[in-house]
């Protein structure tokens, strides 16, 4: 029987994550795409037509992500040749500006997303990603947590990012070693610089002026 892998993906509606879901799918792997903003989007409508499968999550939200696994799980059981290859943590959110002018709601959202939400996947689908891994010739069962390079050298106005990724990178490393024996491969990708550099510097003043409206005299 030919086996079909089945890759998870998160932070799929734009950029980064719609691109992995976009490769994935035309490489011929069932592709669950998970979309924060819902399935009824142009994003969403596009990966169809990769015959990729838009799914809506929410990774703050654990009954979204038990959602979005036991959509997962449907497939791999009504497709016995279908087996959970990967999973792709790359949902992120991202705030341009000094610590200070945060707001603490948003420092909790950006922790949350970025870190727990990873966090809250892992742990739904592990034990799927565990016994795939051990089946044979079945093998290189993967995670795949999307950090940042500013997760390896903070730069000013992207502390809570930085942050964030940070504790991604050093969390990746961990189950890493817990799981190595299981034979689960864990891997952070750092990718390189891709957006254009005016955006980052309109957003970082535009968050200043804010912070400093919203300061009491």
């Amino acid at each position: 029987m030919s086996i079909t892998r089945v890759v998870a993906i998160t932070g799929c509606d734009s950029g980064l994550g719609w691109a992995i879901a976009a490769r994935s799918a035309r490489e011929g792997l069932v592709t669950v795409a998970g979309m924060y903003q819902g399935v009824n989007t142009q994003a969403a409508d596009s990966l169809r037509k990769l015959y990729a499968h838009p799914f809506p999550l929410d990774v703050r939200d654990p009954e979204s992500v038990a959602g979005f696994r036991d959509y997962v799980k449907c497939l791999l059981k009504d497709n016995p040749n279908y087996k959970l290859h990967a999973i792709v943590n790359n949902a992120g959110v991202m705030t341009i500006g000094n610590y200070e002018w945060q707001p603490p709601s948003t420092i909790e959202n950006t922790i949350n997303v970025n870190l727990l939400g990873a966090m809250r996947l892992v742990t739904a689908f592990m034990p799927d990603l565990r016994k795939t891994a051990l089946e044979k010739p079945i093998s290189k069962t993967r995670i795949i947590n999307v950090s940042s390079h500013c997760g390896l050298q903070p730069l000013p106005g992207f502390g809570v990012y930085s942050a964030s990724k940070a504790g991604l990178l050093a969390w990746t490393r961990a189950l890493r070693h817990e799981h190595r024996e299981h034979g689960l491969s864990v891997v952070a990708f750092v990718p390189g610089k891709w957006a254009n550099p005016p955006y980052f510097i309109f957003k970082y003043g535009q968050t200043m002026v804010e912070g400093i409206m919203d300061i009491e005299p």
